[in-house]
């Protein structure tokens, strides 16, 4: 480097800056990509996971609180009135389960969720023989249908969402957890390439005035 000439040694020294500085753009361009698919992970996949099964979970147990009514009504027009809201109740619930059914990502999420719709179909065929009872007048064969057996398909069902809830929480959780993971390493090396950048390019003015004034001193 000594038999450079000063055009030379300047020439590097830029090449040097800028290489850095390609580095520290390469490295922030990949570390915000990353964090830009975690969060549109989290915010179309995720998340609405999350919503539609809670959505399932509460209008599962409307529909079910709503059975007891319907045992208590003393009229067939008032059962009417709740099988229709019961109906509707359960169209909602279908509509919720096929949305969530869609946003299915993992072999463990679609295992979890053919449990749950198991579990519902059971639940449901219960439902239709503890109804027909109370439509024909036979409450306390529906009562004891609704006690001894819809209750605990009841409590086996919503066993079986909160399962669904909380794999897609957890998911949710570590998505959290790797964006903000993400943001701090991004941050730490960003300081340390401006840092590193700084130092490189003191080192090298350094140099480049130390040899340029070498090289007066010689002529």
């Amino acid at each position: 480097m000594r038999n450079w000439t000063i055009g030379k040694r300047i020439v590097l020294g830029f090449v040097l800056v800028i290489g850095g500085s390609a580095i520290f753009g390469v490295f922030a361009a990949w570390r915000l990509t990353v964090v830009q698919q975690n969060e549109t992970e989290l915010a179309r996949q995720v998340l609405p996971s999350v919503e539609r099964i809670q959505e399932v979970r509460s209008l599962i147990q409307e529909s079910h609180s709503t059975l007891l009514w319907h045992i208590l009504s003393s009229t067939s027009s008032k059962r009417q009135t709740i099988e229709q809201k019961l109906d509707e109740l359960t169209q909602k619930t279908d509509r919720a389960l096929k949305a969530y059914e869609a946003t299915i990502r993992t072999s463990k999420q679609r295992e979890l969720f053919d449990a749950t719709a198991t579990t519902l179909n059971d639940y449901r065929s219960i439902r239709e023989k503890m109804l027909a009872d109370s439509r024909d007048g036979r409450e306390a064969e529906a009562y004891d249908t609704f006690e001894a057996r819809l209750a605990p398909t009841l409590t086996k069902l919503l066993a079986a969402i909160n399962a669904d809830v909380t794999v897609n929480m957890n998911e949710a959780d570590t998505l959290s957890e790797e964006i903000v993971s993400t943001v701090s390493t991004t941050r730490l090396g960003i300081i340390f390439l401006l840092l590193s950048g700084v130092l490189t390019g003191s080192i090298i003015a350094f140099v480049i005035v130390w040899l340029v004034g070498n090289t007066i001193n010689v002529l």
